[in-house]
């Protein structure tokens, strides 16, 4: 590195915001029971970002809990 003058950096450093407005609490209305009688009862979903090797796409899945 040194015979070719290259120099390594750092990404700069993030700081976190302090959040304006309190926490929600939110209820657990399923309180961890999973076995749902009839379809469109409980729903869950997430979003996750994947690299396509251009750029970033998004992934939305969401998923009724009766099967």
């Amino acid at each position: 590195m040194k015979q070719l003058g290259l120099v390594s950096t750092r990404p700069p450093g993030h700081s976190y915001k302090k959040a304006d407005q309190p926490h929600l609490d939110i209820p657990n209305r399923l309180d961890q029971e999973f076995d749902v009688k009839e379809p469109n009862q409980a729903w869950t979903g997430d979003t996750t970002y994947i690299w396509t090797g251009v750029r970033w796409a998004y992934l939305a899945v969401v998923i009724d809990f009766f099967l």
